[in-house]
């Protein structure tokens, strides 16, 4: 009898056994044909039911049961680190030199690494305060989420409460000459708090382009962090990853699509990549130390695009809009002999599409209303405004004050509805017509500007020219600072506008 419970037992185990493997089977099968399966809840339980079955069927010492429970955890641990580091969970990781060489996801060289410095909220600041302050705050906007309300109380970031907010020159939010595009970072930050070489190079580009979304080049991926991670959840749908910090991001093959996507809902984005492979940084690492300098632990990156809704320019994003794609510049004066007051204004305008190169120059003689800017604007459609600041006005001596009004704003606003509206500050972002002319000089041949732009540099009556040059000065400075002043001025077809406002764009 005792045979043959024992030999029952042993058929009932090799059954077990067969069945087990049948089951490994297919799950090695899908796998291979789809790893990212391979940790969804169905094969989990799968396992924990074999896990089961073994403990039913096998009957172990107690030191032996010890042994598989140690072996069980090491390999759900081994498991969960699996998972982890997936896709570069562990955002902005700083790497060692040495060890850098083709890898997975997440870990490029040169990827910035997170701070391990200590969050410490000061006892003495109650939650209401805490709110007050962060009420506005850069890096709290468009979060969804708690996980990172700690982090973005961490007083390391004090620097962003819109109190404290500067730009690059220090100037308040409240000043007229204030400029959204760049931040002011103390210089002792990354030092006091320990910022790592790689986040110092993120946040170094973020300063310089604060108003900007950043898609940080890491191997075969664009990275998205802090605040602009926000953004992509929200409007790419991509998933946060692991750890503190807002992280999310994309493979390369998909940059055109999420690129443009960013940029037809109204963001400026400004493209990232890297200009360095981690053997021309080992190369250069050496030269550095024969120099006596230190080693660079990061690869150089570069800016090499900025778009917007008027400067998507490679064809996979325009492939699908083939209608003109027109950005306005526009400057208003004060006519001669008139007071600002008056209800005749001077309105100069410069318009581009940058995938013909075709630019419309002319000055507008407009009434109250704006009739004939209204007309011009209803025309040609821009997706982006680029203005003055409303605050600020600019005049030299003998010349008209150039600005743009708080009326004609609103007269801009109501009827481009969706359109994108950027305000330069004048002289140091948007220029004079006589300083744009000069920008113009350097793409041509001997420094000589197209005839129609020299006519109507030249007129007997410089008043009736000047607000359009100062409108073609800010085009220019616009088209500098978006990276196509090489790649549309030079090639750039000029025409003037007709007095009444109605262009010709029969060739459109």
């Amino acid at each position: 009898a005792g045979r043959t419970m024992k030999e029952k037992d042993m058929k009932r185990s090799r059954t077990s056994n067969r069945t087990r493997t049948r089951t490994r089977s297919v799950i090695d099968a899908i796998k291979r044909m789809n790893p990212f399966l391979a940790h969804s809840q169905p094969f989990e339980r799968v396992r924990e039911e074999e896990e089961e079955e073994e403990e039913e069927d096998i009957s172990v010492s107690p030191a032996a049961s010890m042994k598989k429970g140690k072996k069980e955890k090491s390999k759900k641990k081994e498991t969960t680190t699996k998972r982890i580091s997936k896709r570069g969970s562990v955002a902005l990781k700083e790497e060692d030199e040495e060890s850098r060489s083709p890898r997975k996801r997440g870990s490029a060289a040169g990827a910035p690494a997170r701070s391990k410095a200590k969050v410490n909220l000061r006892p003495s600041q109650s939650p209401g305060e805490l709110k007050e302050k962060l009420e506005g705050c850069p890096l709290s906007q468009g979060s969804t989420q708690d996980t990172f309300t700690k982090r973005e109380q961490d007083p390391k970031f004090s620097f962003l409460y819109p109190p404290k907010l500067k730009d690059a020159k220090g100037r308040k939010t409240g000043d007229e000459k204030y400029d959204p595009s760049t931040l002011y970072i103390p210089q002792t930050w990354f030092k006091e708090y320990k910022i790592s070489p790689g986040q110092q190079q993120w946040w170094t580009f973020k300063s310089q382009h604060f108003d900007s979304v950043l898609l940080f080049k890491m191997g075969k991926f664009y990275e998205m962090y802090e605040m602009d991670a926000h953004i992509g959840v929200e409007h790419l749908g991509l998933m946060y990853m692991k750890g503190e910090q807002p992280h999310c991001g994309f493979p390369e093959r998909s940059y055109s699509h999420h690129a443009e996507k960013l940029a037809r809902k109204g963001f400026k984005v400004v493209v990232i990549e890297q200009t360095e492979t981690p053997e021309q940084l080992s190369q250069r690492n050496i030269e550095r130390r024969k120099a006596g300098k230190k080693s660079d632990t990061v690869v150089r990156r570069e800016k090499v695009a900025v778009l917007s809704p008027g400067t998507l320019f490679d064809y996979d994003m325009v492939k699908k809009s083939p209608q003109s794609s027109y950005i306005v510049s526009v400057a208003e004066g004060t006519p001669a002999g008139g007071t600002e007051k008056s209800l005749q204004v001077e309105i100069g305008v410069s318009a581009v599409d940058v995938t013909t190169g075709k630019m419309l120059l002319g000055q507008l003689c407009d009434n109250a209303s704006r009739s004939k800017l209204c007309t011009f604007l209803t025309a040609i459609r821009p997706l982006e405004v680029i203005i003055p600041k409303v605050e600020c006005s600019a005049s030299g001596p003998g010349q008209q004050e150039v600005m743009i009004r708080k009326e004609t704003k609103s007269i801009m606003e109501k009827l481009l509805n969706g359109a994108k509206f950027t305000q330069l500050i004048p002289e140091e972002q948007f220029w004079t017509g006589e300083r744009g002319l000069e920008a113009i000089a350097t793409y041509f041949e001997d420094g000589l500007v197209p005839k129609i732009l020299r006519d109507l540099r030249d007129q007997e009556q410089p008043d009736q020219s000047q607000i359009a040059l100062h409108a073609l000065g800010g085009m220019v400075s616009f088209l500098q600072r978006s990276m196509l002043d090489q790649a549309v001025i030079p090639v750039c077809q000029f025409e003037m506008l007709p007095k009444d406002g109605i262009p010709c764009l029969a060739d459109d």
